[in-house]
Formats: structure tokens, sequence, C-alpha cells
């Protein structure tokens, strides 16, 4: 790694640690003022994509990051079972503003990294994020990673 993206990479690690931090700050009862209703009108659903769990992942999670182009960045989790098997990979994706779904990167458990742990976090025109395992060449070295795509 070259020494002139270590600053890069301490400021994103710092704001992901913020986001994570407020998040977990935030009240979750808040008090309704009188004659308020209890909720907004109904609006339409629109399915933006159906995930099948084989080659664009399974389970979204942490919410989405919105890029500079209007584009929504966000993760899939995959799904591990008590036998060790998984269902789908761990998945980096894209919806861009015209709704076509792209994925950006699939995870390989070994040398990528498994199981993601928060919402990607947009640095400039990098994506950068967490896994709690993988990373090794090997089952035994599984101790997780920090990305950037």
């Amino acid at each position: 790694m070259r020494r002139s993206s270590l600053p890069l990479i301490r400021v994103a690690l710092l704001l992901a640690f913020l986001a994570v931090l407020a998040g977990s700050l935030r009240s979750e009862a808040r008090p309704r003022a009188p004659g308020a209703s209890a909720a907004p009108p109904a609006a339409a659903l629109t399915i933006l994509h159906s995930f099948d769990s084989t080659a664009d992942g399974s389970v979204p999670a942490f919410g989405l990051t919105l890029g500079p182009d209007g584009s929504l960045y966000g993760l899939t989790i995959g799904v591990s079972h008590k036998d060790g098997t998984t269902t789908g990979v761990p998945v980096a994706f894209q919806i861009a503003p015209d709704g076509t779904y792209h994925v950006l990167h699939r995870f390989d458990q070994f040398t990528d990294g498994l199981k993601p742990l928060a919402k990607l976090l947009l640095v400039g025109n990098q994506l950068f994020g967490t896994c709690s395992a993988g990373g090794g060449s090997e089952l035994t070295q599984i101790y997780g990673t920090v990305f950037v795509i």
C-alpha cells in the first residue's frame, strides 16, 4: 500500500466509526405532537431490485450509500447456516439512477472477506467497508478485512 493513501484510509475509518456511533445514539422513541398522525399517508412502492441469492447476492443489509452520480451503493451479507454452508455470497452492488443493478464485487470468503459489518462509506470516488471474517488463504486465517472498491 502506498504511504500517501494511509491518511485517506485513516479518515475513512474514523468517519465509519463516527457514523456507527451516531446511529447507536439515536433514540427510537420520539414524542409526537398532539394531533399528529401515527403514520404517513400510503404511497406507491416500487421494487428496484429483487435478490436471487446466486449471482447477485442475498440479504441486503446496512442501508444504502448515495453516490455523487446519483447511484445507490450497498452490500449483501449472504446467509451462514449452522451446518457451515452459506446461501449466496457477500456482494457490493450499485443501483444506477436509471434503475439498473450492477454487481461491483463478489466477495470470496478466503481472500476478500466474509460477513460485511456496516454500510459502505464513500470517500471521494472510493467505497470503503469492513468484513468480520475471511481475508486469509486458509480456513484458519479468518480474522476479517478492511476493503476499498
